[in-house]
């Protein structure tokens, strides 16, 4: 058995200069914008709807966290079923509004399966988000809230002058967790999905270096996938982190 032989910074090279890897990071990048321009807003503003007490917030609160209680297998299995061109709730629902033009194969087409795979994704995951913003609004302190219906009693002031400027902390673990999503949590959830498919187009990074020790039993090469996702996942969140953890050490002091 031949000993295994070092080849340096071969992989690496070999990675970057293959299209696959920069079609795979281009969808890992889109999931993200996906996660983080559109879910985390909707999260936060229904986590605002949803913070005030009453019997149906309570309510709401459990209906909106339910899908984030289903199986991964449950989630994607139903979104599959719910996209089929023929069966499926989201051309019947297109056909019911007299939208039939706008009929397709989500799953199917390039131009839209990232698009159904985003937004299905989003349906699953966002009730995690939705009560991470209402716990973090509920350690706001009422006065401040108070103090500033003194001067406005806008919303968006409250908004911007008091729950964004508090919530920082929530909102960087949100952005964290998101960003962790794109390239972790989603991998399984697009594996029973769409494989990957049609032609690539919903391919993530760790799918790639998935089938590339797998099936290609290519372990050094998946694992300069591997390290890529890792350092650019870190890339994203560690300069939010330190800043935050630098201006508390300064409130501290």
């Amino acid at each position: 058995m031949p000993l295994p032989e070092f080849i340096g910074l071969a992989n690496y090279r070999e990675l970057f200069a293959t299209p696959r890897f920069w079609s795979g990071l281009r969808v890992n990048l889109l999931l993200a914008f996906g996660l983080i321009f559109v879910q985390l807003p909707f999260s936060l503003f229904l986590a605002i709807g949803l913070s005030k007490r009453g019997r149906l917030n309570t309510f709401f609160r459990n209906a909106f966290f339910f899908p984030q209680a289903l199986s991964v297998t449950v989630a994607a299995l139903t979104w599959r079923f719910a996209f089929a061109p023929t069966v499926g709730l989201a051309n019947r629902v297109l056909e019911i509004v007299g939208l039939e033009a706008w009929q397709t194969a989500w799953l199917g087409e390039k131009d839209t399966a990232l698009i159904a795979l985003t937004l299905s994704f989003i349906w699953w995951t966002f009730g995690f988000f939705t009560i991470l913003f209402i716990a973090g609004l509920s350690a706001i302190p009422g006065m401040y809230f108070e103090a500033l219906r003194l001067e406005s009693n806008k919303w968006y002031h409250e908004l911007r002058y008091v729950t964004l400027p508090m919530l920082r902390e929530t909102i960087l673990i949100a952005f964290a967790m998101a960003v962790s999503n794109a390239f972790g949590h989603a991998l399984g959830y697009v594996d029973l999905l769409t494989l990957g498919g049609p032609a690539g187009s919903t391919e993530l990074l760790g799918l790639y270096a998935t089938t590339t020790a797998l099936y290609g039993r290519r372990l050094g090469y998946s694992s300069a996938i591997t390290f890529t996702m890792l350092a650019l996942v870190l890339a994203a969140v560690i300069g939010p982190v330190l800043r935050v953890a630098q201006e508390r050490l300064e409130y501290t002091e």
